[in-house]
């Protein structure tokens, strides 16, 4: 690897570190993971509903996109 190639690979990495715009998004989405998890194992009487429930939309989600 040359030292142009060096210097750019450095520059890439430093911006993705800097860039910041996605971080909210991927930081909430792992707060709904979370929480959703968190739902599923604390709240056994309704687990079945739960599972039930997130079976239909992904099933529903997967016919509306072909």
């Amino acid at each position: 690897m040359t030292s142009d190639h060096k210097r750019d690979m450095l520059k890439l990495l430093t911006r993705f570190y800097r860039d910041e715009r996605a971080a909210t998004s991927v930081e909430y989405a792992l707060i709904g993971v979370v929480m959703a998890v968190m739902l599923i194992v604390a709240l056994p009487p309704i687990r079945d509903q739960l599972t039930s429930l997130i079976s239909q939309v992904t099933s529903a989600f997967q016919v509306a996109l072909g």
